[in-house]
Order: structure tokens, then C-alpha cells, then sequence
């Protein structure tokens, strides 16, 4: 007898398989002794043979039943209500059963364990045993390497494997090919919580580059804790890179530089008023960047100027001297550059006069250069020039022998007062950061090389709408991530969105993902029916996904459920779900995986 055999047979009998029974899932007939416990979510073993093999399968119990043939008659309804009981038919004469959804299939051979599909329906009357810890890591003992935790099996103190692989060559251990993740839940759910503790699952794999943007500032508050880096440091030996917008520069492009300046207000402060002319205004002041003024005039600036020291005032002064300069025509001084943008002669003069007054202002020559500032200061600043970059930062990724950890956040709340930010920019910059890192890893791909990278979206359905949009930075930013999503796999590159909704992310991403994690609040409604879509109309999952209770319900320590879905561990091989309560983070995952480094 096996060592996985005997741990099997001394673990707990609660039931033997009824009927009717299927390959997908099996009825059980729940012991007498067993009727009372918390077996809803748990999960059981079933040791069986097939083609001469010993078999072990695993599943889910998703629904408990009760069924007494006696107390459906009419009459003894009637006793029953007038007297609450009847012995020996209440109670004695009640049948338990359960639903149990087989997730996994283990058999014994010459070489361990394999894992096999679910083809025979053991006879009625075999035993079905709980799982113990003990079962789960004999189960898992060939992937014990690569193993991390995440969660316990749902309402029980059972660790449930996780198995994060990197996605590099199959040669080295790795997947050979990419993987797209979704975690889902409404605001509170832990969707947060276990975002990180599957980033920090992925930091195991050294060779393995991550990058998270961050737009809210969440995952960058992991530089506070400090048993998480030292765990990082000392236990995995890794690094994170941590960037704020006071760190970062944006990617020196002239168009970017015209788009942000619009909407900087600045060309509307001079009285530029209409959005076409704002336009114009913007390429005349590009025009002025990108003009090669030779090696010598009056404002001290020679050559072309480089965006990123646009935020000199030498360059704005430069600048506003030539949005002013003038030149006669017809007995009259005509501000050429402000007649290219305004034709008419009125609207050309108001802005002109404006500008003059401004001019002989130096209080508000002053202010308008703060303003001018505040723009160019994202493309280039004091210390921080073209090395700070995005773009050189990303193209690094892959390069050296190791992977990165790089943590971007772009929160409003850590903005500094020098930069103009807000949720449109926010926008632009991270369609930038995407675009890159996308054409990074096809570089590589088409050199030969794998980027073995994941890439960490938070609050994804914001910058990826499913519902149509008229706004040009979303349109353009969901764009990117749908063609990534379907491109990028191959490259190596996998991302994972985090999400408060899965009816508003867009449908073409949720296609493309391969593992999900379904959090709290999303058991009504539309949110329902996607789901439901996702289960393939597995009614049994669904009615256990329901039984989520909401974390903010409880007296004590919160409880964070989730319904993971694909090649999350390997006590699942198909579709077929498991459900796990979170470990607490940070405390109790760092001290869990801690261990099994």
C-alpha cells in the first residue's frame, strides 16, 4: 500500500457515493455521523481504480440536502406541525446528501502521480474521505518547488496549493507561453489583498520581470511594510523598484507635449478660447520646440530644444517671444505666429493685446510660467532628464540576467506641486507605459529572447470600459489592452487586471484570460450573468459562489472568499472551480510561504 493510500484510508469517512452520479459530479450519501458538520465548501477524496490504477479524485462539496419520504405525507405534515416531532420518523428517518464537483484526478503509477481525466463513476457505496493537510501535500509533492499560498480550502484550515509558474522556456521550468489573470470583486472584497499576494507568488521566480501600475497608489504602499521587504530581500532575494511621479519623466514626444498642454488650460488662460485654435495654438508652440534656431539669437537659445529642458525659463521666455514677435505689414505690426492661429483680425488682436499686458506684468509673465512649468516639468526637470524616462526604463526590463520588480504609482494623492497631473493625464501616461512595455516584449520575441514578464493593472474596468465612450485617452488606452491581451501571449507577456466589476471590463479582455478570481459582489444581476457565463451555467458553483458572506458582516476578523477559475493550483485541472478563503495579508502569508522557500 502507498504512503498516499494509507493517509487516504485513516482520513475521515463522511459519506459514500449515491446515485444518481456522473463524470462531472457525484452524489453522496452523507453518513449519520457526518450529517452535523461543515461540509459545505469543503473539500473530499475518493479512492477508487480505474484501468488497474489507483485513482484518487477530488472535489468541491457545493450543496448539502435533506430528504424524508415519511415527512412528505400529507397527514403526517399535519402530526408534525401540531406536535413539532414524531419518533421514529423525524430526525431518524432523514437522509443527507451532497453535491460534490470533481476538480482533479490523481493516479498512482511507477513514476508518482499523473493526473487523469474523470472517466469511470466509482459504484455506489465507495467511501469518501475529507481531506486533511497531510493528503493535500502527498497530492501536491511533485510541484513542491513551485508551490505558494494564497488561501485555505473554503470553511476549512486546510492550505490550498497555489501554482503560479513563470512564463518562460518549457526547457527551464517555465510555461512557454504567457498567462492573462482576472481578480474580481466589489470594493472591500480583498481583491487587493490577494492581487498582492499572487504578485508576491510570481516573485519567486527570479528570472521573471513585474511590472504594476499602480493608479491608485495601492500596491505602492508595500514599501511600508517591513516583514513584506524583508521578505522580498532576504527570503527571495529580489528587489522592488519603486516610482512615484516625482522619480518618473514621460517619454519626450512632441504630440504627447501638445495633447497635455490643451489640456493644461494654458493656451485657454491666454484667451485662446475655441478647442481648434487651442489646437493650433499647440502645434505653433511645437513648431517654435522643434525649429532649429541656429547657434545664436537673441533669447540665448541655440539648436533645436529638447522637450526635456522645455521647463528652463530661458525656453519659455524664448517661447512667448516668438508666440509674440511681430513683423509690419500694411503700416501695422502683425504677431505672425498668433494670425496663424486666429485668421480673424478681432479675435488676433484680443489675444495679442492680452498677451502685450502680460508682458509688462512680470507678476503674470510669472504665473504663466509656473503654469508653462508645471506641463513641461513631465517631460524633463532638474536631475531628471532622459535616463528618468519611462520609455528607458521599460526597454531596460529583460535585459539583465534577472527580472524586475517595478511598482509605478501615478496616484493623485502623491502628486508633487510642481507637476500638472490629474485623471486625463493619468490616462495618457499609462497608454505610454502599456504601449512600451508591449513593444519591448515583441522586440525580444522577434530577437529570439522572452520577456517572461506579468504585467499588474489595478482598477482595470476604469481605463477599459466595456460600455461605449466618446473620451479619447479611454478609447485609445482600452484599444491598446484589447490588442495586447491578444497579442502579447506568445511574446511571453501576461497581465493581470484587477477589477471591482466584471460586466463593466470589456468583454474582449475577459475572453482572453485564462485564470480568474472572483471576490464578493458579484452575485446579482448583470454582474450574475457573467458569472454564470464564466461557470458554463454550473448551477452548483453558482449556489455556493452565493453563500459568499460579506466581509465587512463580520464581528471579528473578515473573512475574504474567492472562486478561482483555471490553472490556479493544481487540485484543479479542468473548468471546474475551487473556492478558497484568503490568507490574511500580509501577516499570515508571509509566515506561510515563509516556509516553503
Amino acid at each position: 500500500m502507498s504512503e498516499l493510500s494509507n493517509l487516504v484510508d485513516k482520513a475521515e469517512d463522511i459519506g459514500v457515493v449515491g446515485s444518481p452520479s456522473s463524470t462531472s459530479h457525484l452524489k453522496l450519501d452523507i453518513l449519520g455521523r457526518a450529517a452535523d458538520k461543515r461540509l459545505v465548501g469543503s473539500m473530499a477524496v475518493l479512492k477508487y481504480t480505474q484501468d488497474g490504477h489507483a485513482n484518487y479524485a477530488l472535489g468541491q462539496i457545493t450543496e448539502v440536502s435533506l430528504y424524508n419520504p415519511f415527512v412528505m405525507d400529507p397527514t403526517m405534515r399535519s402530526i408534525i406541525r401540531q406536535r413539532g416531532s414524531v419518533e421514529p420518523i423525524t430526525e431518524r428517518q432523514d437522509t443527507h446528501s451532497a453535491d460534490m464537483l470533481i476538480s482533479a484526478v490523481f493516479q498512482e503509477s511507477g513514476d508518482g502521480l499523473d493526473p487523469e481525466p474523470f472517466s469511470t463513476v466509482p459504484s455506489t457505496g465507495s467511501r469518501i474521505k475529507t481531506i486533511n493537510q497531510d493528503i493535500v501535500d502527498k497530492l501536491v509533492s511533485p510541484y513542491s518547488k513551485e508551490i505558494s499560498y494564497i488561501g485555505k480550502i473554503f470553511g476549512t484550515d486546510v492550505l490550498m496549493p497555489s501554482l503560479f509558474r513563470n512564463f518562460g522556456n518549457e526547457a527551464e521550468g517555465g510555461l512557454g507561453e504567457a498567462m492573462h489573470i482576472g481578480v474580481f470583486g466589489k470594493s472591500g472584497s480583498g481583491k487587493s489583498f490577494l492581487g498582492k499576494m499572487i504578485l508576491a507568488s510570481y516573485m519567486r521566480h527570479k528570472q521573471m520581470t513585474l511590472l504594476v501600475v499602480d493608479p491608485q497608489g495601492e500596491f505602492s504602499k508595500m514599501k511600508n511594510d517591513k516583514n513584506l521587504m524583508d521578505y522580498v530581500e532576504k527570503t527571495l532575494g529580489r528587489k522592488i523598484e519603486f516610482y512615484d511621479l516625482s522619480k518618473l519623466v514621460l517619454l519626450p514626444e512632441i504630440e504627447l507635449f501638445k495633447q497635455i498642454l490643451v489640456k493644461s488650460k494654458f493656451l485657454k488662460d491666454l484667451g485662446i478660447k475655441n478647442m481648434d485654435n487651442q489646437e493650433d495654438g499647440a502645434d505653433e508652440i511645437a513648431k517654435i520646440l522643434s525649429h532649429d534656431w541656429g547657434h545664436s539669437i537673441a533669447s540665448g537659445i541655440t539648436g533645436r530644444i529638447n522637450l526635456w529642458d522645455a521647463y528652463q525659463r530661458p525656453v519659455f521666455d524664448h517661447v512667448w517671444e516668438r508666440l509674440t514677435h511681430t513683423r509690419p505689414r500694411n503700416g501695422e505690426q502683425i504677431p505672425i505666429v498668433i494670425e496663424r492661429i486666429y485668421s480673424t483680425p478681432s479675435y488676433r488682436d484680443k489675444v495679442f493685446s492680452d498677451m502685450q499686458d502680460i508682458t509688462r506684468n512680470p507678476e503674470r509673465l510669472e504665473a504663466f510660467y509656473q503654469k508653462w512649468r508645471k506641463v513641461t516639468s513631465l517631460f524633463g526637470r532638474e536631475g531628471m532628464g532622459p535616463s528618468n524616462n519611462l520609455a528607458l526604463i521599460l526597454k531596460a526590463i529583460g535585459k539583465r540576467g534577472d527580472g524586475r520588480i517595478i511598482i509605478i504609482n501615478l496616484s493623485e494623492a502623491e502628486v508633487p506641486d510642481y507637476l500638472f497631473w490629474n485623471e486625463e493625464i493619468k490616462k495618457v501616461a499609462i497608454n505610454q507605459i502599456l504601449q512600451r512595455i508591449a513593444e519591448v516584449a515583441k522586440d525580444q520575441y522577434n530577437e529570439g529572447g522572452s520577456l517572461n514578464s506579468l504585467v499588474v493593472l489595478d482598477e482595470a474596468h476604469e481605463f477599459a470600459p466595456r460600455e461605449r465612450t466618446d473620451e479619447e485617452e479611454i478609447i485609445e488606452l482600452r484599444d491598446t489592452l484589447t490588442t495586447a491581451v491578444r497579442e502579447t501571449r506568445k511574446y511571453n507577456l501576461g497581465w493581470m487586471f484587477i477589477s471591482q466589476t466584471l460586466s463593466s471590463l470589456d468583454r474582449r479582455i475577459i475572453e482572453q484570460l485564462r485564470m480568474y478570481f472572483i471576490g464578493y459582489g458579484l452575485a446579482y444581476g448583470i454582474e450574475l450573468s457573467g458569472v454564470r457565463e464564466l461557470l458554463a451555467g454550473n448551477d452548483s458553483a453558482i449556489r455556493l459562489y452565493q453563500q459568499f458572506q460579506d466581509p465587512k458582516s463580520s464581528y471579528t476578523k473578515p473573512k475574504y472568499s474567492f472562486m478561482c477559475i483555471g490553472p490556479s493550483s493544481p487540485m484543479s485541472f479542468s473548468q471546474i472551480p475551487l473556492f478558497l478563503n484568503s490568507l490574511n495579508y500580509p501577516k499570515e502569508f508571509l509566515n506561510i510561504n515563509d516556509k516553503t522557500n
